[in-house]
């Protein structure tokens, strides 16, 4: 799945992904499903922006709720970055979240790499 779409196979990578998340709906795995909606967002968020941002605010929603800081901080990067080409000003607070929320928690690796 994940290696499909790092292998340029988007359609193949996206569909899978889509099935895991689909399967993880009913799977009350909340923590591993917000993972895999997460890399399905990013998957696809290049070229179909709305959907990418439907799944962000779902992530998000559900990483606010059950305390889920990492994926919070992904989420934010992600809607960031979604964002930043139509209004950089409704960007900006979601990047400003996210840098506070990662750097809160130490992932370094995320912030380094730009997420």
């Amino acid at each position: 799945m994940v290696r499909e779409v790092k292998a340029d196979h988007l359609d193949l990578g996206i569909s899978e992904l889509g099935e895991i998340v689909a399967w993880f709906e009913s799977s009350r795995l909340r923590y591993t499903r917000v993972r895999f909606v997460l890399w399905l967002a990013e998957s696809i968020f290049a070229e179909v922006i709305a959907l990418a941002r439907s799944l962000i605010e779902d992530a998000l929603e559900t990483s606010r709720t059950t305390g889920y800081l990492h994926f919070e901080g992904l989420g934010c990067w992600l809607m960031s970055e979604c964002l930043a080409p139509e209004s950089p000003a409704m960007a900006e607070p979601y990047l400003k979240t996210a840098i506070a929320v990662l750097e809160r928690i130490g992932a370094r690796n995320d912030l380094a790499l730009g997420r």
